[in-house]
């Protein structure tokens, strides 16, 4: 489900997990402006989970900020 903040995602293998690709943390390279297509397959890396509430942040490319 696409929203103007970011993308609802379903992840392989886990059906009752809900992931969560924010506008934020989409960094793909080369880069690219709009979010994935419902549908589309992306490949991701978490971010952030919630083991209770199964939820679980992910991104895409590089963290735009590194904390540096």
């Amino acid at each position: 489900m696409r929203r103007p903040f970011g993308v609802f995602i379903e992840l392989d293998g886990s059906p009752d997990v809900i992931g969560f690709l924010d506008i934020a943390s989409y960094n793909p390279d080369p880069p690219v402006l709009e979010l994935p297509e419902v549908g589309a397959e992306v490949s991701v890396e978490v971010a952030f989970h919630d083991e209770q509430k199964k939820q679980i942040r992910v991104r895409v490319g590089e963290p735009f900020w590194n904390g540096s």
